[in-house]
């Protein structure tokens, strides 16, 4: 369970060895992992402690445009 206080950091370990980052700037939230079912888990917890949007896959943070090929497996990251 993801622990409800005023840092802005959070860690989860899974059983299986994926990797699972949350990202965290304001109130822009960044969930990224290779464990879909890990990370429905994980908003989820967030849903049951804050009020909680779901956007959908991110195109854009701090900046950052964000542009993924889920059929090429990469992820490009530009400031342009």
């Amino acid at each position: 369970m993801i622990q409800k206080s005023h840092v802005s950091i959070s860690r989860r370990v899974p059983k299986d060895p994926y990797a699972i980052c949350l990202a965290v700037y304001v109130d822009d939230l960044l969930i990224n992992g290779d464990d879909l079912a890990e990370i429905d888990i994980i908003k989820k917890d967030l849903r049951n402690q804050v009020d909680m949007d779901d956007s959908g896959d991110a195109s854009f943070i701090l900046g950052m445009t964000i542009h993924r090929d889920r059929k090429a497996k990469t992820l490009e990251l530009s400031q342009a």
